[in-house]
């Protein structure tokens, strides 16, 4: 006979063979054996998510029943920090982050005698991250302004404060990366002014970048 065993059945079945004698005989004869089942291999990639584009995620594979093996998707491999464990860290290279996503595959290579590995998917998609920076130094004379103009990309908000008491066109430099600063009294007794940009960016990438610079201010004779 053929035995199928029930799902997710592991471990030993013991069998017996018993055969009954014909007349005259009396005395049964019977003999066992055991068969050991071993485990399918399992897979889930986990769920998916969406992060920022300068940060690092970890996979939430599970496996079981054989040998663990990530592999990423298209052109440009690699990026997990060992692919070979359930829960892998990855970081996104550039081309990741251009095409918006990344697409893991986890295989379950089984133990022996089962044949059939097991694979499950995972799409990571992700948000490219902001970026901002201004140069180091600008200067003026007492009695002029300043056009600042900040390199930012992929923001959500822009803001800009100042240390000191001057002001800036628009106001508070809100959503342009090329504001006019008008320096203040204090500031023009000082001799400079340090003016801040912040920036967000979309969706995961909310975490506040900034970047700051010197105004100098040249008294006139």
């Amino acid at each position: 006979p053929n035995y199928t065993p029930g799902d997710d059945e592991t471990g030993t079945v013991v069998f017996t063979l018993t055969g009954l004698p014909n007349n005259p005989c009396i005395d049964e004869v019977s003999d066992t054996f055991t068969l050991t089942i071993t485990p399918k291999p399992t897979a889930d990639a986990g769920t998916g998510g969406t992060f920022c584009g300068d940060d690092t995620i970890q996979l939430a594979g599970t496996a079981s029943g054989g040998d663990i093996s990530w592999q990423k998707d298209g052109a440009v491999p690699g990026g997990l920090s060992d692919p070979e464990i359930a829960n892998p860290i990855y970081t996104p290279s550039e081309q990741d982050i251009a095409a918006g996503e990344a697409t893991f595959t986890l295989t379950v290579t089984p133990n022996g005698p089962c044949a059939v590995p097991a694979t499950a998917e995972v799409t990571i998609f992700i948000t490219a991250p902001h970026q901002v920076s201004l140069p180091s130094d600008y200067v003026i004379c007492e009695n002029e302004t300043v056009s600042l103009n900040a390199s930012i990309q992929n923001q959500a908000t822009i803001v800009w404060e100042t240390a000191g008491d001057g002001t800036f066109n628009p106001t508070n430099g809100v959503g342009t990366a090329a504001p006019e600063y008008i320096p203040g009294p204090n500031d023009i007794s000082n001799d400079f002014a340090i003016v801040t940009v912040k920036v967000t960016g979309d969706g995961a990438c909310s975490v506040e970048k900034t970047a700051n610079t010197r105004i100098t201010i040249n008294k006139t004779a």
